[in-house]
Order: C-alpha cells, then structure tokens, then sequence
C-alpha cells in the first residue's frame, strides 16, 4: 500500500512514502499508520483524483483519524500548439540564460515560483527544506535534467525580471519554474514568457504543451486560461506525519 519514495528520503533526511485516497480508505487509518511505523515512514504523501469516486463519509473519517492535512489542490493545464495560426515564434525580447550557474536573482526567481508550493506550506519540512529544493531545481534545469531551456526576460543590465523553464524530454512539453520578479509584475513579461517557451516546444516537435500549479493559486490560474489553457487533471494532495 505505501511505496518508499528514495529520493525524497535523501533529500529531506527522514523516510517519506506515498499511497492514493481508495487504497489509503480500503486499509484504514489505523492499518496506515501501522505499515508507516513499521517502514520508520515519518512523511506520508496521499494522492487522489477527484475522478475516483470515493466515499465522502469514508474519506471524511480517514482524514481525520490520520490527521491528514490537505496541502494541494494540483492542477495541470494543457494546451494543443499544432494547427494554430497565432501561435508566436519565441520572442526576441525573451532570451535563453545561457551561463552554467545561476544568479542569486535566478534562485530568487525560482522561490518565488513556488510561493503556494506544499513544500512551504507546510510546517513540518525543516526550514530550509523549501529553499534547498527550489534552488536544486534551479540548478538541474540549468544542468538539463529538468529542463531543456531557461528562458528569461532581462532587464537593460541582462538580469532576469522573469524566467521559465521549458521541457520536451517527454511526448508533451511541460513548463516547471515560472516566475517574473514582484517589481516588474503588470509589464506582461508573464505572457511573453509562455509565449516563448511555447515557441521553442513547437519548434522542437511538440503539439501539446502542460504547467502544473494550484487551485489556490488563482492569479495562475486565470492567466493560464486567459492563454488558452485548459485543465487536464486536478490531483488532490494530503500529507500525514508520524510520530517523531
């Protein structure tokens, strides 16, 4: 029922493991906490796809009994590039970084991205656990693991009022790290960032193209509908923590 997950392990120092809502509610909470105690699992990531209908009293009381606290709403919006005649080619005045490291202004950026991430929502994480990660991610899109360009908007001094990080390793392209600067918000960099990343995804073979974010994100989520995204999947996210 619960799966180890390595790398959040090593990352985080303690064990973390993952299970979705029906398996979850088919063992109940006590047969949870139990298989976590014996695993020595201190993190419990809880997946479920509102598609799957559940049974909302059953749900109900397994939360509460596994003091599971809901941290993520997950949306993923997606968008077809092919056979549209205004799709922009990438815009010249968003460029590629191009250096090996990142700026400090970069890993600013990165943080800001994940203002409504669960990793610093929720208390539990060490301090700088939030931190530490979207600064890893910074580092592995600029290295291409996870990303394949970063894409940034500059200023008059080349550094970055805006960046995204665009991926095509797989069969869609995938946005990771969006961000523009609080002090160059309302300048549409935002727009002209996707835009530009839809470009290169395009020219790199793609015909769908898709960004996660969150419902309680709700900027995010109308400025990716107002670009014509839609949603694919809402994934709804829960963590319980063990005894320490």
């Amino acid at each position: 029922m619960i799966e180890l997950l390595p790398w959040d392990s090593e990352f985080f120092g303690f064990k973390v493991g993952r299970t979705d809502l029906p398996a979850a509610l088919q063992a109940g909470a006590e047969k949870v906490k139990e298989q976590m105690r014996e695993m020595d699992i201190r993190l419990l990531y809880v997946f479920h796809n509102p598609k799957k209908v559940v049974d909302p009293t059953q749900k109900k009381t397994f939360l509460a009994s596994a003091a599971a606290k809901r941290v993520d709403q997950k949306v993923t919006y997606g968008k077809t590039l092919a056979n549209q005649s205004n799709l922009h080619s990438p815009s010249n005045s968003i460029i590629p970084w191009t250096a090996s490291q990142p700026t400090q202004q970069l890993y600013s950026l990165a943080l800001q991205s994940g203002e409504y991430s669960r990793f610093k929502l929720d208390k539990g994480f060490p301090p700088d656990a939030f931190e530490r990660l979207y600064h890893l991610w910074m580092d592995n899109s600029l290295n291409g693991t996870m990303a394949d360009k970063v894409l940034i908007a500059p200023d008059a001094q080349g550094e970055a009022l805006g960046m995204v990080t665009v991926s095509w390793k797989g069969p869609k392209a995938s946005i990771g790290l969006i961000a523009v600067d609080e002090k160059a918000r309302g300048m549409k960099l935002g727009k002209q960032l996707m835009l530009s990343a839809e470009g290169y995804a395009r020219e790199a073979g793609k015909e769908t193209i898709i960004v996660p974010t969150q419902l309680d994100n709700q900027a995010a989520c109308r400025f990716y509908e107002h670009l014509g995204y839609e949603v694919v999947e809402v994934v709804e996210i829960w963590h319980v923590w063990g005894e320490v």
